[in-house]
């Protein structure tokens, strides 16, 4: 007779029971479930069966193979995935690596890789950054419309293209980088395009030191928090241009050659560096405005078209390096010189000079650029705008080199500036002359205030304006002055200063017609 345990063992172990067991256990896991799913949406969403990875890089793959552009719709992707779609022979990928919307939670690893094809990572999301040190893409490069974040723990730049060469197009356009951006030394052989890209590292956001164009390249409408490095960088053709009201902090572009258009447009600017900048073609700059500081030290162009004048909020504070800048032809946007806009930067450089100072004398480079600009006005007819050179650069000239009110140079340097504008102004002592004339008529027109000194050698009828002329140019002898006199002191000496003043304004006058002044 079986004892009741084991009646209750056999009937456990009936196939039926079990059977009946396992679905009331998966029952109650059902109803739990449920009831989960109510009270703790979020646990039920993670516990929740979803699109298994494989079938994410089963679908993405396909597309790869078929000749799209495959779409991760969000899905978080391992970068280990990408090495693998990456390395594939090419007639297994014709069309590359093409994908879309794909998360990368860990850093995408690329150093030194040789992607056989095109490499499209767009409307994508980089939580750690990306490394493509030494990589070379064999087609186009693109990382459009991508965001790259920068986390909290990272001190470094983690989004890195040292070395970087694409062969085919690259595209950042519309990329948002919260890190620094590192592409020194890379190559970019086909048209690089970043367009309304967004770099965002406060310090030095992009570095595109020695960086190689072989294609154009376009900055339109991107926003730079920090500084924009180009050192030394060899560009085919470049534009930066901007909204006007775009705010721009600083740009550095020094020993930068550009083989054929170089245009910096819109904007306001903190600073613009362009020292030893050399444009062998054209170069446009503006129409824009620096709030700061603009360094023209050393640039050379072949032809450029300047429209730079200072932020009007921060125009005290501007200032300019302009020593050695050289240009074959300059003119404006009108196509006439740009005088004026040239006058505000060469006003606002910074001349340091202390007057009779050998150990810290005036800039000779600063003067040079006012003959040079002057000298090209004149080449090409612009005389009135040279005359505004001339007497600008000597102005400045006294206010800096020469110590005022006690330097003999000063001194000579105001009188020929009132008398006549550096040579500008011939006319203008001639202006003097007749005035002194008409002074000196007006002082001695009352004849009962003269006395007839000598009959023999002077007219006896008095007349006050031949007695005045004769006083006045020491080159006329009319004989008025030696027969009359004035009969009081006052007068006499009235009469010895026009003569003093005629000794200086009538030479003076002669030279300045003749042209011995400019």
């Amino acid at each position: 007779m079986n004892s009741p345990q084991g009646i209750r063992l056999q009937y456990a172990l009936h196939p039926y029971s079990l059977r009946n067991s396992l679905q009331r256990l998966r029952t109650s896991l059902a109803v739990w479930l449920l009831l989960l799913s109510f009270a703790f949406p979020a646990f039920a969403s993670d516990i929740a069966p979803s699109a298994s990875k494989p079938d994410t890089t089963s679908s993405i793959l396909s597309s790869l193979k078929s000749g799209q552009v495959a779409d991760a719709q969000g899905a978080q992707l391992d970068p280990d995935f990408i090495l693998s779609l990456v390395f594939r022979p090419d007639h297994d990928l014709p069309y590359g690596v093409r994908l879309r919307r794909a998360h990368f939670t860990s850093r995408l690893d690329l150093s030194n890789a040789q992607v056989p094809a095109s490499l499209w990572l767009v409307d994508c999301t980089f939580d750690d950054g990306v490394d493509f040190t030494g990589a070379r893409i064999a087609g186009d490069f693109s990382l459009e419309q991508s965001e790259f974040r920068y986390p909290a723990y990272t001190k470094d730049t983690n989004n890195i293209f040292i070395g970087l060469k694409v062969v085919g197009d690259t595209t950042l356009s519309s990329a948002t980088f919260y890190g620094p951006v590192d592409f020194t030394n890379a190559e970019f052989r086909g048209e690089f395009t970043a367009d309304n890209s967004k770099f965002l590292a406060p310090d030095t956001s992009a570095d595109f030191q020695y960086a190689q164009f072989r294609g154009t390249a376009f900055f339109r409408q991107s926003s730079f928090a920090g500084t924009l490095k180009m050192w030394f960088a060899q560009i085919q053709d470049l534009t930066l241009a901007f909204d006007q009201t775009a705010v721009i902090h600083r740009i550095e572009m020094p020993q930068v050659v550009v083989q054929r258009s170089l245009a910096i447009q819109g904007g306001q600017w903190d600073c613009l560096g362009l020292s030893s900048l050399r444009v062998l073609g054209t170069a446009a700059l503006g129409p824009l405005c620096v709030s700061r500081q603009l360094d023209l030290h050393k640039a050379s162009f072949d032809t450029v078209s300047l429209n730079i004048i200072p932020c009007p909020a921060n125009a005290g504070s501007f200032l300019t390096y302009v020593s050695g800048l050289r240009y074959f032809f300059i003119t404006s946007d009108d196509g006439g010189p740009p005088t004026d806009e040239l006058l505000q930067i060469l006003a606002a450089s910074n001349f340091k000079g202390v007057p009779n100072d050998p150990n810290n004398p005036a800039d000779p480079g600063l003067f040079a650029q006012y003959s040079q600009f002057e000298a090209f006005l004149r080449a090409h007819n612009y005389a009135d705008d040279a005359d505004r050179l001339l007497v600008a650069g000597k102005r400045r000239e006294r206010q800096t080199s020469f110590k005022a009110w006690s330097s003999s140079a000063w001194w000579k340097s105001l009188f020929l500036d009132w008398t006549i504008g550096y040579g500008t102004a011939p006319l203008r002592p001639l202006v003097f002359c007749i005035v002194v004339v008409i002074i000196g008529t007006i002082v001695f027109r009352r004849p009962e205030q003269m006395e007839f000194k000598d009959d023999k050698h002077g007219p006896q009828k008095y007349s006050a304006f031949w007695y005045s002329l004769d006083k006045f140019a020491p080159v006329i002898d009319l004989k008025v002055a030696d027969a009359w006199e004035p009969k009081t002191l006052a007068l006499q000496r009235l009469g010895i200063g026009i003569r003093i003043l005629g000794f200086f304004l009538v030479p003076l006058a002669f030279a300045a017609i003749s042209g011995m002044f400019k």
